[in-house]
């Protein structure tokens, strides 16, 4: 995970795209009177998953570029196909696994610096 410091600057690359989202709005709404830890653990991940993407183009030229934009294009086509009517009656849970699938969908193709070093 990010330092602190550091999850801080990310939040400004990442954070007004997300409080854009449909299914974030939700979310956000669903966790207003409880559950504010989900809020932070959906950030939190969030932010890991568009700083480690980087590392994909870094290492993994021969692929198309899979970095925070195209995450968020993923959660946008998910709002588009789920439809706003649909995303307002979805619980907190299931708001979280389709944001966290979008964002850590190509999670896999991302090594770590560390491996790549050895």
């Amino acid at each position: 995970m990010p330092k602190k410091n550091q999850a801080n600057e990310w939040k400004e690359e990442y954070l007004p795209r997300l409080k854009n989202s449909l299914l974030y709005k939700q979310l956000v709404t669903n966790c207003r009177a409880k559950d504010s830890e989900v809020i932070t653990t959906v950030d939190a991940a969030i932010s890991y998953s568009c700083q480690r993407t980087k590392t994909i183009i870094k290492h993994m030229g021969e692929y198309t570029l899979h970095d925070g934009d195209h995450l968020f294009r993923v959660l946008e086509l998910m709002e588009r196909l789920i439809t706003k009517e649909n995303i307002k009656n979805l619980s907190t849970p299931e708001l979280m696994l389709l944001i966290l699938s979008a964002f850590f969908h190509d999670i896999g193709m991302a090594p770590d610096e560390k491996e790549v070093l050895l």
